[in-house]
Order: structure tokens, then sequence, then C-alpha cells
């Protein structure tokens, strides 16, 4: 079924412009209630101290204590651990190609294709090649088995963040896609801010 989009364009997202996305992401929706709860734990902390202090004999305080910094701790760590390694994960993903089609009330977005494996295959000897090659049909398919398009509804939850190289499209605080800002025209750009 043929789409009535405003436009649509291919396009990659390079490493640099999706730890920009990510940090964006990450700023507004996950540090802020991280850093709500490290406030919070912290302050516990203090108070158990203090009580600590005043009354030694409080063993509970000292477990408190504990328990609370731990507490303090993973709540602002996590989040740092948690972007550092989905953006090493991202260079499996660097070089793919995706579409966007933005119509009336929606934007679909899909995976037009992989990056190719074949340029680590140079240093396979010619017979290993050969012997791969009846397996060669059997890994086209697998690798031209793309993710469906992901539709997303423009009203409701949706929102557009910019960024100096990129747009997050965001549907609520769940879901974002990076597009990037080099790919686009001013007019294209101009209908992603309207969205």
């Amino acid at each position: 079924m043929e789409e009535n989009y405003r436009f649509e364009k291919e396009y990659t997202v390079q490493r640099d412009e999706f730890i920009e996305g990510y940090d964006s992401f990450l700023k507004k929706f996950v540090y802020r209630k991280n850093y709500v709860y490290t406030a919070i734990f912290a302050v516990l902390a203090v108070v158990f101290i203090a009580a600590a202090v005043e009354d030694p004999s409080q063993y509970l305080a000292y477990l408190l204590i504990a328990v609370c910094v731990a507490l303090a701790v993973r709540y602002w760590y996590n989040p740092r651990k948690m972007r550092n390694s989905i953006v090493d994960a991202y260079q499996a993903l660097e070089g793919v190609v995706y579409k966007i089609g933005i119509g009336s009330g929606f934007i679909d977005i899909s995976t037009v294709s992989f990056p190719d494996e074949e340029d680590g295959d140079e240093d396979e000897p010619d017979s290993e090649k050969e012997e791969a090659g009846d397996n060669d049909a059997e890994d086209t398919e697998e690798a031209e088995q793309l993710p469906e398009r992901s539709r997303i509804d423009t009203d409701g939850s949706f929102s557009v963040m910019e960024t100096e190289k990129c747009f997050l499209l965001m549907q609520g605080n769940e879901k974002f896609y990076i597009l990037p800002k080099n790919s686009l025209t001013d007019e294209e750009s101009g209908i992603i801010r309207s969205l």
C-alpha cells in the first residue's frame, strides 16, 4: 500500500550523532529523576549520620547509612554505566540505512539495509571462501530479513527535540528515534520542527 508522505528520506546515523541524541534523551528523562533519588538518599544518609553521632549505640543507624549511601551511588552511577554500554553496542549498528516517511498525523521509520560484513573476509583463504560459499544463500536470507516498519502517531505523547546535530523524535519517555540534520534540507527540517 502506497502511503501519502509529505517527504521520504533515507539516512544513516553516525556515532557522534547517536551519542548527542542519546545524551539529550537521558538528560531529559533519566538523569533528572536519578538526581532526585540520589539527593533523597544522600539527605537520608546525613540524617542517619546525625542520629548515629547523637547516640552511637543505634546500630541500625549505621546499617541505614550504608544502605542510603549505596543507593545514592547506584542512582548516580547506573545511568552512566548504561550509557557507556549502549554507546559501545551502537558500533554494531553504525552504517545501517534507515528510511523515514512523514505523513499527515504519523511518521514511519524503517530499516532499509544493514552494513556489508564482507569487508572483514579479506584475510580468509580462498579454500575457506569456497567451503563457505554453500552457506551464502542462507546468510543472504537472514541478512535481508529487516525489522518491520515502526509507525509513530504524532499526537498525544509525541514530541520533537532539536540538538546541534540531530532531531529526536520521541514517543513518550520510552522510545526515541534519532534523525541527523545533515541528511535533511532546510524545508525538511522545517517540516520536522512543525510536528
